[in-house]
Formats: C-alpha cells, sequence, structure tokens
C-alpha cells in the first residue's frame, strides 16, 4: 500500500472551509452528507465524479485522483444508505445546505492556484481566500433574497415569524 500525502494545515483550514467539507485532518477529509448525496445523484445522470469534486473545490491536484475514486466507490456499495433520509428534520436541514451550496464558478483558477502551489510558488491560503470570497457572494445573496420575501410578506399583510 502506498503511502498517503498528508495534508498541510494550511490546507485542512481551506477543506474545511468548504461548504462540501464537514472535517479534515492531515490524512482524511469528511464530506457533509448531503454532498454525498448530491453527487451520487449527478453521478447517476452521467457527471463525472471528478468534475464534481472540482465543482466543491476539491481538485484532484489538491486531494488526489484515488481518494475520489475510493469515495464514489464507497458511496456507490452504499448507495441506499446515503440517498436514504433519516428524519423529516434531518431532511430539511440538508435541503437547505444543499440549496445554499453553489459550485465554484471558475474552478479552472482553482486549478491553476494548485499547480503553482506543486511549484511552491503559490500560498494554499489563496485558495482558502477564494473559496470565502465566493461564499460571502452566496451568502449576501441569500440575504438579499430573505429581504426580497420579507418586504413580499410585509406588503401581503403576512404575519412574519421572527427567529
Amino acid at each position: 500500500m502506498s503511502q498517503q500525502r498528508e495534508f498541510t494545515p494550511e490546507e485542512i483550514a481551506y477543506l474545511e472551509g468548504l461548504a462540501a467539507v464537514e472535517s479534515a485532518t492531515p490524512t482524511r477529509i469528511n464530506y457533509e452528507k448531503w454532498f454525498a448525496r448530491d453527487c451520487l445523484r449527478r453521478n447517476m445522470r452521467g457527471e463525472g465524479p471528478t468534475k464534481l469534486f472540482i465543482e466543491a473545490g476539491l481538485p484532484p491536484a489538491l486531494i488526489g485522483r484515488k481518494r475520489i475514486e475510493r469515495c464514489f466507490a464507497r458511496w456507490r456499495s452504499n448507495a441506499d444508505r446515503v440517498l436514504a433520509w433519516k428524519d423529516e428534520q434531518a431532511a430539511a436541514k440538508e435541503l437547505a445546505k444543499a440549496a445554499a451550496w453553489e459550485p465554484l464558478q471558475d474552478p479552472d483558477e482553482v486549478m491553476t492556484l494548485m499547480k503553482a502551489r506543486r511549484d511552491e510558488s503559490a500560498d494554499p491560503r489563496d485558495l482558502l481566500i477564494i473559496r470565502q470570497v465566493q461564499q460571502i457572494g452566496q451568502l449576501e445573496h441569500e440575504v438579499e433574497e430573505l429581504k426580497a420575501e420579507l418586504k413580499r410578506a410585509l406588503a401581503n399583510g403576512e404575519h412574519v415569524p421572527c427567529a
């Protein structure tokens, strides 16, 4: 068995900043359940595993092709469990996370940075910054949608619950 390259602290910080990653250690990545479901469903419709991981900010140059292959093999072998919902409340939370997630707008930018990283001329923190900028943009978009929804509800005289 070949020895797996360990992630640096900067790479772990980047990975943990991704919406699709639940947690990361120097040798392991744990993915969000909604991400596994989304990947498996999209793969069943013909989308390639590598493309799906790149969209999530997980290029093979960072995590390795073998890790992607093994992940999909595990998800496929446990498809019934991966695609099943535990309960309605958990399903609602996961659907909300999945709905808020958007693929990387420019996965090539991440790939360029990862290639530069191999030359040690790029700082892995740049990857984290790219992803955080995208997440901020997603959150700003969500806030604008919620403001518009609130404005419509108030204009229609609807009761608006406070959380």
